[in-house]
């Protein structure tokens, strides 16, 4: 059997975190004794706790509801602009379908950009209107 290597560096707290909590999930469903990892297990759910506590505190942040907030407004400007351009390519006057065929491809380039996580819907709008 090839065990695979897992990049945990190259997570979020959440993926790692999922990740982690599916092990401990496996090994008690399996049970420590029968791995044969009782001390080491032991010593995981300590630290496994602890990253628990810190991203429950991280998601408690006095910036969070803020930042929701602000996020919904953003994804709702991101989704009327693109659905309004795609809209748009079926207008009557040749000029605006035109430009809106443009853009179009510039929005489909992005994709869902509101579903991205915070700092990559940052970063997709900021290059959509540099493109722009």
């Amino acid at each position: 059997m090839k065990i695979k290597r897992v990049k945990l560096d190259r997570m979020r707290n959440e993926g790692w975190f999922n990740f982690f909590t599916e092990f401990k999930t496996f090994v008690e469903a399996t049970t420590p004794e029968v791995l044969d990892i009782e001390v080491l297990f032991f010593v995981f759910m300590n630290f496994y706790m602890q990253a628990d506590e810190a991203l429950e505190i991280t998601h408690k942040s006095g910036f969070t509801a803020l930042m929701v907030e602000n996020d919904a407004l953003r994804d709702n400007a991101w989704r009327a602009i693109s659905e309004t351009v795609h809209t748009a390519v079926r207008h009557y006057d040749p000029i605006k379908r035109a430009a809106a065929e443009r853009l179009v491809t510039l929005t489909d380039h992005y994709g869902n950009v509101a579903d991205k996580p915070y700092n990559e819907e940052t970063a997709a709008i900021s290059n959509f209107l540099q493109d722009v």
